[in-house]
């Protein structure tokens, strides 16, 4: 895959995304060519336009695209926070960017609170990225 385009076919990425209904986080890596912290906010924005409540939370790493597989460590908690509480109750609000990209503007320390959950009404969205997580 050389590109991604969520709009395409769409007046716009909000407009793709206008029939969704639910809550999502968006997990973008530092590292990551193929899908950069910018094109994961352009999602999470898009979503907000939508008034779908979104959490954008970056993570930095050096791992590139398999970020997410070499360091789960980094990856668990803010699923299983999203899990198990979604956006509003996880403390992100909508539209906040959360993370460990070091003093990127907008983005703050995220913690681990130890919480587990399992969901059977996730799905990992086809947002182009594998770090699109939805949920409704």
């Amino acid at each position: 895959m050389e590109s991604f385009d969520l709009a395409a076919g769409h007046d716009s990425a909000a407009d793709a995304l206008a029939e969704f209904d639910g809550e999502a986080l968006v997990l973008s890596f530092t590292g990551d060519w193929h899908f950069p912290v910018e094109g994961g906010a352009t999602i999470a924005a898009a979503l907000e336009q939508t008034g779908t409540p979104v959490t954008h939370h970056v993570v930095d790493s050096d791992h590139g695209h398999d970020a997410f597989l070499a360091e789960p460590e980094n990856v668990g908690p803010p699923v299983r926070e999203f899990l198990a509480a979604g956006v509003d109750a996880s403390g992100a609000g909508k539209g906040r960017t959360r993370g460990d990209a070091g003093d990127a503007p907008g983005q703050g320390a995220e913690s681990d609170d130890g919480r587990e959950s399992e969901s059977d009404d996730a799905v990992c969205g086809p947002l182009g990225t594998a770090g699109s997580l939805l949920r409704g």
